[in-house]
């Protein structure tokens, strides 16, 4: 018999990828820098932002810009963090009914359900104003754990 569930966070339980979602930030724009580069400077830190070892993406923001000597102004780099957390509080406050429906089905069975994501602290800073947790008995995100999926650690935690 089955006794828990693990769902992945993003893409499976909420998305930015709805047909409404209108993505408003385009951050190598707003800084003035080239698209591939600060896509190839993001990935390479990507794995320290999952695991907690950045902070947040204002530092990340400001390790990009250090590594590739920009100089952005502070107001511009408090825009995009500003703009980065509506953005991702908004898939929390938003949930598809289905997936509510789905979860409430669950939960009026005998298992369990829990949250497993690779995530940064702003992609789950909304994570305490969201209903999700009212349906999931644990919730692990990487960047709280200092572990990454696939990373076997991190699934016998949740």
């Amino acid at each position: 018999m089955v006794q828990g569930i693990i769902f992945d966070l993003y893409e499976t339980l909420i998305s930015e990828y709805v047909p409404e979602w209108k993505p408003t930030q385009n951050v190598p724009q707003l800084l003035g820098i080239d698209e591939k580069l600060y896509r190839q400077e993001r990935r390479r830190l990507e794995g320290k932002r999952y695991t907690g070892q950045i902070a947040d993406f204002k530092t990340a923001l400001a390790r990009i810009c250090e590594r590739i000597d920009l100089k952005p102004d502070p107001a511009i780099i408090e825009h995009i963090i500003n703009e980065r957390l509506v953005i991702k509080r908004d898939p929390f406050l938003n949930l598809d009914r289905q997936v509510l429906a789905m979860l409430t089905a669950l939960s009026n069975r005998p298992v369990k359900i829990g949250i497993l994501s690779n995530a940064g602290s702003e992609d789950v800073a909304a994570w305490p104003d969201s209903k999700l947790g009212d349906y999931v008995d644990a919730a692990i995100f990487s960047c709280n754990v200092g572990l990454m999926k696939p990373d076997a650690r991190i699934y016998h935690l949740i």
